[in-house]
């Protein structure tokens, strides 16, 4: 079956139309296209509008959407547990580098965001503290100042190390 598009009044077979169950044909009147390009045009005239409306409300009710949030998390603990874990799983390296910047923001020092990758290819996937090659999928970002003894989490202060090198080290400062 074809039909005339309200739109770009070209006749197209029934699949270019959205199923409507209000009209006669049970069709809409434009097709997917002109439908789309009307809402794209529409969005894109009025998204500033749209953002600006939405950073009032959030700024305006921060306190009522962060204990809706909590609300959500506690009543839905199974699955936001679920969702963080299957996160990790499916981006390690940044689970790494978040889990870096907590412990930081922990000892109240100062947090750089440091790539892994960047750190790893500085150094030539080298050990600082043996010298021998690391495995470039098993190795530790190793602070050379403890963030417990005041090193800040910066690109100065970390390095690869073997993930045995590291335990050995401990929170001491590498001579």
């Amino acid at each position: 079956m074809n039909k005339l598009c309200s739109k770009c009044k070209r006749v197209k077979s029934s699949s270019a139309f959205n199923k409507d169950k209000s009209t006669y044909d049970g069709l809409y009147s434009s097709c997917k296209v002109c439908r789309k390009g009307v809402s794209r045009k529409g969005y894109l005239t009025s998204r500033t509008k749209i953002l600006s409306t939405t950073s009032t409300y959030r700024r305006k009710n921060k306190t009522r959407i962060l204990a809706q949030r909590k609300d959500w998390r506690a009543r839905n603990r199974q699955l936001h547990n679920w969702r963080a874990i299957k996160w990790r799983i499916e981006h390690p390296e940044e689970a790494r580098n978040q889990s870096a910047k907590k412990r930081a923001r922990k000892y109240l020092q100062w947090v750089e965001d440091v790539d892994r990758r960047i750190v790893y290819n500085r150094d030539k996937g080298i050990c600082y503290l043996c010298g021998l090659p690391v495995d470039p999928k098993n190795w530790h970002q190793d602070h050379k100042i403890p963030l417990s003894k005041g090193g800040p989490h910066s690109y100065a202060n970390v390095a690869v190390t073997h993930p045995r090198c590291n335990l050995e080290k401990g929170i001491k400062v590498a001579a």
